[in-house]
């Protein structure tokens, strides 16, 4: 899978529209810590896949309310928006609350989103 294909852990304050379709929806004062980009992408059958990684620089008591991936293109406004995720796998919503270390972000279910 070609592009750079970017995460953006969000506070509660990033209230998910149909509407929003490029990362500048997504308000500044919602995003937390440092953009990570997706390595070891796949898209087979309708399935997108991603390495794990580690998410830095989320403050400790910071509460994660989900997050956000897009495609960066180098420019907030252009950057298409690609899923929200708020949920795990089994639908419970994944809010927590950081302590300051790397978040350590798997797919669940071997996969970041189906379509």
């Amino acid at each position: 899978m070609d592009g750079d294909v970017r995460i953006q852990l969000v506070t509660s304050a990033y209230v998910y529209s149909a509407a929003h379709d490029f990362f500048n929806d997504v308000g500044a004062g919602s995003r937390l810590g440092t953009v990570a980009s997706l390595a070891g992408k796949t898209f087979t059958a309708g399935v997108f896949n991603a390495a794990s990684l580690s998410y830095t620089g989320v403050a400790a008591a910071s509460v994660v309310a989900g997050c956000v991936g897009y495609l960066w293109t180098g420019a907030e406004g252009t950057s298409r928006l690609i899923w929200f995720e708020d949920r795990n796998a089994d639908g419970i919503p994944m809010a927590f609350t950081a302590d300051g270390n790397p978040i350590t972000i798997s797919w669940p279910l071997g996969q970041v989103f189906s379509i």
